[in-house]
């Protein structure tokens, strides 16, 4: 250790501003809009990927770093950060992202894009109960803003042994865009009446 240092933490300036001062910090650092996928597995279990300015997906940036500093720029500086940030949260099989998240955590987003995609009918329980879980999560949050919803289908087997679970657990949810759907090419044996009728349960999920 160097002459006249201390095991201290060293200290921090910013906490010698006033709040309103930190906020208007905050306000500076937290100005473009920004996307955070957020992916849902097994037991409705959710995992953070990296935030990506929306001009530029290509390489993470470092916001969230601030939050990790303590508790009291955590509590200030969330909201702010949340205000430009637009979640895409995504259900699927596996993913091997390190930053695990509670539900918790989605009482701070203020805008989000959901995308169901199923591929295995086998597992079409395990997704449709965490669907249930993460969207009664969302419709408790009254303040948030859900921009978009969208289905990509692509299950063998029976058609509508598989959709109809994934609408049921989607009811109650709001979005500002009609919600859509997709049906994969290898979904031969859907009929279009079949896939007309699901369309229009889905159109009837975010109205």
């Amino acid at each position: 250790m160097a002459p006249g240092q201390t095991g201290d933490a060293p200290r921090c300036f910013l906490l010698d501003l006033p709040p309103e001062l930190r906020l208007r910090v905050y306000d500076y650092i937290y100005v473009q809009p920004l996307i955070c996928h957020l992916t849902v597995v097994r037991h409705a279990r959710i995992y953070r990927h990296q935030f990506f300015l929306e001009e530029d997906v290509s390489h993470p940036c470092q916001v969230a770093a601030l939050m990790k500093t303590c508790k009291i720029t955590a509590q200030e500086a969330t909201p702010i950060l949340f205000d430009t940030v637009t979640f895409v949260l995504d259900f699927q099989h596996t993913f091997q992202e390190k930053y695990p998240v509670d539900h918790a955590f989605l009482k701070h987003a203020r805008r989000i894009d959901i995308y169901i995609r199923t591929f295995m009918s086998s597992a079409v329980a395990t997704k449709a109960e965490a669907v249930r879980a993460v969207c009664q999560s969302l419709s408790n949050h009254h303040s948030l803003c859900i921009n978009d919803i969208h289905v990509e289908m692509a299950v063998p087997g029976e058609f509508i042994g598989v959709a109809n679970p994934i609408v049921r657990a989607m009811k109650g949810l709001r979005s500002q865009k009609p919600p859509t759907a997709t049906l994969s090419a290898d979904l031969r044996d859907v009929s279009e009446n079949v896939w007309e009728e699901f369309v229009k349960e889905i159109g009837g999920v975010g109205g």
